[in-house]
């Protein structure tokens, strides 16, 4: 399965906590986030960013100096359907561009994520009351580098039998939304011989630009359809550093000890010749990043993402650093910072828990834009002035939450068959008194997903209504050792379960928690095992939720939309239907309801096409057949992840309510004001 737990986001402002019979406010605790992306001008003196307010996304400016904001550009306003800002980068200080593309679910191959539909190009009013001029590039293609140092000026790329760059002036473009005359020349008429800086035979993917603004080199398709890696020489002529042969790409999925020069694609140049850094394509889905040199076969694992599938990635500028990815979640595209600062953790006590990148800086390096999240704070954009070394909060992903929360993070592991398993236990802050009622939060996956120490919107909701919350990253979990990822291994419904379930013993012994009081709640996996755990364990849980959760493993490993690809994967790592029916049905919940002793709620979307609502209605009718209480919500618009605002409220609604009557527990209400 391709989902963790949902990150889901989350705005509101605290001021008091008290006791009161109702479950906390989910209705207002949940929201898209507010500030997703933001960058600092060349000089300084500008931060562009894209903001969601009010249903509709903008493109504002922020001064550096005063603070002052105005909207460049409301999404809204454009009258584009289906359409959303994907990225925005400063070409010089009076020029932004933004891309757009079209937000799909379910994109399934990196290279078609490059595509948009146009690229605008804003010019800065100047002064500032004035109209904002909008450019638009007609020619399909993309951004390639925004040459910072050559005012007015940008590489784009054409992809076709004979791929090619060009370097275009904004002067020379139309304006978005004029229509063109006879006499005008699309574009200015700049897409001519005289323009072009690069070209290579064949359709070209990515283009990669090294620190000097210069192609460096191109991954691009051969007419008998081999992937070709070209690097460009002093002369420009190209050099095949790596070939991915057609039969090969079209034929079995890779296997996860191919090595790994094969199975991974470039996406980005680094710093370093011939090094790139690459997504690997034997997973599941993309969610690992490795820095490989293609000369000299070196490969580093750099970044792994907790949960969500990777489609592009963040460097910054000039030196090609990678600073961040960008997910696929929620049917949306997410901006996700890597921690760039060295910042121990300490284990075995509570821990702040919070990292820092440099999203950019000026020409100067004096101003720098900095991106910062702590286990207890949600991301925010700060600027940093070096010569006065003062900071200003410029935005976050969820503002009325900035030094509101203070819960605590205890991080530890238990040893289960001779291997460390890791986990999270976060406590509510010391308003609340202990000791307090444990929800255990399985993540969803479960094979290269985890839970990270850092702020996550289900566990902060839960902790400020007074629950302490245990995320254990079992066997099968990626973010800690080969070692562990490993090891889940087929263990569904097997060690997995049983790591769950010995850290929850281990976090029952804090005198802070409640171990008379623990309900199992999560989502696609994290469903399965919650129901698994009650049925199991039913001296120690008192209930369990199942949200999308698998209750019929044949089933699952049958799904109609399984590509070519996961299918593999699936027989690798979790089982075979054909030849191993028998064991995948011993450990599937719809078998073995008679066992379950505790109450059950299961929620499920009617359109979810990862685990399908037919493993909820299968285990609904199993439960009436044996006379077993469970509880029952089906959303008929609702995905796997469900991503709607109202679908996210009231699912922790009705989960609340169901944890208050089955651990005779009154949570706290937030005052919200």
């Amino acid at each position: 399965m391709r989902c963790h737990l949902f990150c889901l986001l989350v705005i509101f402002s605290i001021n008091t906590y008290h006791s009161a019979p109702a479950q906390a406010g989910a209705g207002d605790f949940f929201s898209a986030p507010e500030m997703t992306a933001a960058e600092l001008s060349p000089g300084g003196r500008h931060i562009a960013a894209i903001t969601h307010k009010q249903g509709t996304q903008k493109l504002i400016l922020i001064n550096s100096e005063s603070g002052a904001e105005g909207t460049l550009l409301n999404l809204a306003e454009l009258s584009e359907k289906n359409a959303s800002i994907r990225a925005i980068t400063w070409i010089d200080d009076e020029h932004i561009a933004a891309q757009f593309s079209e937000v799909k679910k379910g994109v399934k191959d990196l290279l078609d994520t490059r595509h948009v539909q146009y690229l605008l190009v804003i010019k800065l009013p100047e002064p500032a009351s004035a109209a904002v001029e909008i450019f638009r590039v007609r020619t399909s293609g993309w951004l390639v580098h925004p040459l910072p140092d050559q005012a007015d000026t940008f590489l784009y790329a054409k992809s076709g039998p004979y791929s090619k760059v060009y370097k275009i002036n904004i002067s020379k473009l139309g304006r978005h939304g004029q229509k063109l005359s006879k006499l005008t020349k699309k574009d200015g008429g700049q897409f001519t011989k005289s323009n072009e800086v690069a070209s290579v035979r064949g359709y070209a993917t990515r283009w990669f630009i090294n620190q000097h603004g210069a192609v460096a080199a191109v991954l691009s398709y051969r007419e008998n359809r081999d992937l070709v890696l070209n690097v460009f020489d002093v002369d420009g002529e190209p050099r095949v550093l790596q070939t991915w042969p057609h039969a090969q790409l079209s034929g079995q999925p890779y296997a996860d000890t191919s090595p790994l020069r094969q199975r991974t694609f470039p996406v980005a140049m680094a710093a370093e010749e011939d090094t790139f850094y690459c997504l690997d394509f034997a997973e599941e889905e993309e969610r690992s990043v490795y820095k490989i040199n293609y000369a000299s076969d070196e490969d580093t694992l750099v970044f792994e993402t907790a949960s969500y599938k990777i489609i592009d990635l963040i460097l910054r500028q000039p030196d090609n650093t990678l600073i961040g990815v960008e997910v696929l979640r929620d049917g949306g595209i997410h901006n996700i910072y890597l921690d760039n600062r060295q910042q121990g953790i300490a284990t075995h006590s509570a821990s702040a828990a919070e990292f820092q990148s440099l999203v950019s800086h000026d020409g100067e390096g004096r101003r720098s834009l900095l991106f910062r999240e702590g286990h207890s704070q949600p991301g925010r954009f700060v600027l940093a002035d070096r010569h006065t070394g003062k900071e200003r909060l410029i935005g976050s992903h969820y503002p009325h939450l900035v030094n509101r929360l203070s819960s605590r993070l205890i991080e530890d592991s238990v040893l289960v068959e001779g291997l460390e398993i890791p986990y999270l236990l976060t406590l509510p802050d010391e308003k609340h008194t202990p000791p307090y009622p444990l929800i255990v939060l399985p993540h969803g996956g479960p094979i290269g997903i985890f839970d990270h120490r850092y702020f996550d919107l289900e566990t902060q909701f839960l902790a400020a209504s007074g629950y302490a919350i245990l995320r254990v990253n079992f066997r099968g979990s990626s973010g800690y050792t080969a070692e562990l990822k490993e090891a889940g291994r087929k263990q569904w419904g097997k060690l997995m379960l049983v790591d769950i379930h010995q850290a929850a013993i281990q976090a029952v012994a804090n005198p802070e928690v409640d171990g008379d009081r623990v309900c199992a709640f999560g989502m696609s996996y994290g469903g399965y095992a919650a129901t698994m755990l009650a049925i199991q364990q039913p001296a120690f849980y008192r209930c369990a939720v199942t949200v999308a959760g698998v209750s019929d493993l044949n089933l699952y490993l049958n799904g109609a939309d399984i590509t070519a690809k996961q299918d593999a994967w699936l027989k690798e790592y979790v089982g075979d239907t054909e030849a191993e029916y028998d064991q995948l049905k011993a450990i599937s919940p719809i078998y073995l309801v008679q066992q379950l002793q505790r109450p059950l709620l299961i929620v499920h979307g009617a359109r979810d096409e990862i685990v399908d609502i037919e493993h909820a209605f299968r285990l609904k009718l199993m439960l009436e057949k044996s006379q077993k209480p469970y509880s029952w919500h089906i959303f008929p618009e609702g995905g796997h992840g469900f991503s709607d605002q109202r679908e996210r409220s009231l699912l922790y609604a009705k989960a609340m309510q169901f944890f208050a009557r089955n651990l005779d527990y009154e949570p706290y209400r937030l005052s919200l004001q």
